[in-house]
């Protein structure tokens, strides 16, 4: 869940009071506390990662359940690190301890002026405390630090459940494994994280420029700029290669030509088959690409591949990525402009909208909150749509003219720009979501089970939908193939619809606060 994960790590760094320690601590103790929760965590996870390791060293042929289990646990190492942080904010007062200490404080020179009778103590008085720069990013240090020693604890597991499979081949070494990590949360949560961060450390230090209105048109405008830099700067982040020349490259080029979809070019990302995944970056088809990892290139069969293949194409080719920047923009909007217009609603009625003291300084909090509720509904369901639509989609990239086929064989003739759709594509596609989840020991939300289990299934899933009900519906297609002409219009629909109800809200809210502001 990088989004919402992105907006909880931006609510920890915003200019925040953060309170005090829930039971008065010495000076001290909060950090301390604090460390000795991080302590604890990743000692449970390391004693997980060590018992994993042991179980599969022992009994090999039992990988997939001790794989499994493994995965639950880092699911609910996550939890468990963020329930950690909001305690260590909340009630330990981590973040008043940061926000106390991190500050700029008078010179040595002055302090002992002061006290030598020398300076009038008035001069400390007009002192600015103002934080360090970037000292904002403690105040999540307890997340981040667990996070980071937490890939050095899992690596005994990831190392015996890639043994188990491939007993030949190398692993990462420990710190190889965890620079991968971190390049990882580096490029997909903590970049915004940086970028918010370093805004408010230019606000603190030139406030005059900051003010001004051609940096504020940058700002506003930086996501964009961020979206159109990103494949450039993706490539030696990650550490990707270029897909070197031969049968796959050309395989991939092909498929691209007859599906219509253009790409930039075809990355490797070498992850010693730690990952099996692939996904596709860019908005523009001049600087957009399809990345593969090693291990689904060297797991996945001709057809197979073809199937993911097309379900990052049809990504590109239905425009999911740019409308994403578009409705998230719109969503921001509409967002404020209804808070706006809520407040001009009650300001009429005469409602008192001054907050209590105790509050004011956590006056940005709230709108966070709304605005990752929001996404978790709405972006997560517009998400799944988009994603059911990018897997029919894959689906057609593996099909002939024939609805009723059996198989292929080397001279079928696929449909070209993944018009048709056949029972054979179906499978290919059907088989190539069941060996990633294999792949990767991710756990399927079950089909049957308690509500709980049911629910977490689809929490952990909530953007893409879990993979056990994107196989039944793929399946559903082979009696029923006119379902996928169905939801391709829906999909369309949904998305025009949703922009257009979006910039309605923000209009009308932004005429409204024009006229409650002049």
């Amino acid at each position: 869940m990088p989004i919402l994960l992105v907006l909880l790590l931006v609510a920890s760094v915003l200019d925040i009071h953060w309170p005090a320690a829930v039971v008065l601590l010495p000076p001290g103790w909060s950090a301390g506390l604090t460390a000795g929760l991080v302590g604890l965590s990743v000692l449970a996870s390391l004693a997980v990662s060590l018992r994993t390791a042991r179980v599969l060293h022992r009994h090999p042929e039992r990988r997939a359940r001790a794989a499994r289990w493994y995965a639950r646990w880092r699911q609910f190492a996550f939890y468990l690190n963020v329930g950690i942080t909001v305690v260590a904010l909340f009630v330990l007062g981590w973040g008043r301890w940061v926000r106390t200490v991190c500050v700029d404080r008078p010179s040595a020179e002055v302090l002992a002026a002061v006290v030598a009778g020398e300076l009038d103590p008035s001069a400390l008085a007009g002192h600015t405390f103002r934080l360090l720069p970037f000292a904002e990013l403690l105040v999540p240090a307890p997340y981040l630090l667990t996070m980071m020693l937490n890939w050095l604890a899992y690596w005994p597991a990831e190392r015996a459940i890639f043994r188990a499979a491939h007993p030949d081949r190398p692993f990462w070494s420990p710190f190889g494994f965890w620079l991968n990590n971190a390049r990882q949360f580096l490029f997909i949560a903590f970049l915004p994280v940086l970028l918010c961060v370093a805004h408010q450390t230019a606000t603190r230090a030139f406030p005059v420029f900051t003010s001004h209105w051609a940096y504020q048109f940058g700002m506003s405008f930086s996501a964009l700029g961020l979206a159109m830099l990103l494949p450039l700067v993706i490539r030696p982040l990650l550490g990707l290669k270029r897909l070197p020349p031969g049968p796959l490259r050309d395989r991939l080029h092909a498929t691209a030509r007859r599906l219509g979809v253009g790409f930039s070019d075809y990355l490797l990302w070498p992850t010693r088959g730690a990952v099996a995944n692939a996904m596709v970056i860019g908005i523009i088809p001049w600087a957009r690409y399809v990345i593969f990892t090693d291990r689904l290139l060297e797991d996945l069969a001709d057809d197979e591949l073809d199937a993911v293949f097309g379900h990052e194409a049809g990504h590109a080719r239905y425009g999911h990525l740019p409308y994403y920047m578009v409705f998230l923009a719109l969503s921001g909007g509409a967002i404020y402009g209804l808070a706006m217009l809520l407040f001009a609603g009650l300001d009429r009625l005469g409602v008192n909208l001054d907050p209590p003291p105790s509050l004011v300084p956590f006056l940005p909090l709230p709108p966070l909150a709304i605005m990752g509720m929001y996404l978790f509904v709405v972006f997560g369901w517009l998400s799944r749509v988009c994603e059911r639509q990018a897997d029919i989609f894959g689906a057609r990239a593996g099909s002939c003219g024939n609805p009723d086929c059996t198989g292929h064989d080397a001279d079928t003739m696929l449909v070209t720009r993944g018009r048709g759709l056949c029972p054979t594509g179906v499978r290919s596609m059907v088989r190539a979501l069941e060996k990633v989840l294999m792949l990767n020991g991710w756990d399927a939300a079950p089909r049957r089970g308690n509500l709980f289990q049911r629910a977490m299934g689809w929490v952990r899933a909530w953007q893409h939908g879990p993979t056990t009900s994107r196989i039944d519906y793929l399946l559903g297609l082979i009696d029923q193939p006119e379902r996928a002409d169905r939801h391709d219009r829906r999909a369309f629909w949904v998305r025009v619809l949703l922009a257009i109800v979006l910039m309605a809200f923000t209009a009308v809210a932004s005429d409204e606060l024009a006229r409650w502001l002049f």
